[in-house]
């Protein structure tokens, strides 16, 4: 399946391949944007972060986030969202839409810019410079998985 989202617009549209058939059509956010996918939840950024089940097409959650850059596209990994903000870069649960945490230091008021994740580290380079941040390690000393 292919999803598009033109930029003003206020729907979200699907098509499946074999047919070809539209399979999505559902109202959006006309500022939200596309910006990930994984096997069971399509992704959105704009005002707010938000998840759609691939199966149902309905809203998982949404979580609004402190203003952020409207060309900086959040960071999808594995079991993560990390998104540039006014505040420091919000990382987000994929399943739940909860914020874990804020990393806060020279990306505070950052206009966006690129984000790398690895088992020890967020580095970010944006405008204002080059940050490593360290993750925290999970119980039994081993770092989670993005």
């Amino acid at each position: 399946m292919i999803f598009s989202k033109g930029m003003r617009s206020q729907r979200l549209i699907g098509i499946e391949f074999d047919g070809p058939s539209l399979a999505w059509n559902r109202p959006i956010d006309r500022l939200a944007a596309i910006v990930g996918c994984d096997d069971e939840r399509l992704f959105t950024s704009g005002e707010e972060l938000a998840a759609y089940s691939l199966k149902t097409q309905e809203m998982l959650w949404s979580t609004p986030l402190p203003r952020t850059a409207a060309w900086s596209k959040p960071l999808v990994t594995r079991n993560r969202l990390y998104q540039f903000t006014s505040r420091g870069i919000c990382e987000i649960d994929k399943q739940t839409g909860t914020p874990v945490r804020i990393f806060r230091g020279v990306d505070l008021d950052a206009m966006g810019g690129g984000l790398l994740v690895s088992s020890k580290a967020l580095v970010t380079v944006s405008n204002l410079g080059i940050a490593a941040y360290p993750r925290p390690a999970a119980a039994g000393g081993s770092t989670e998985q993005s």
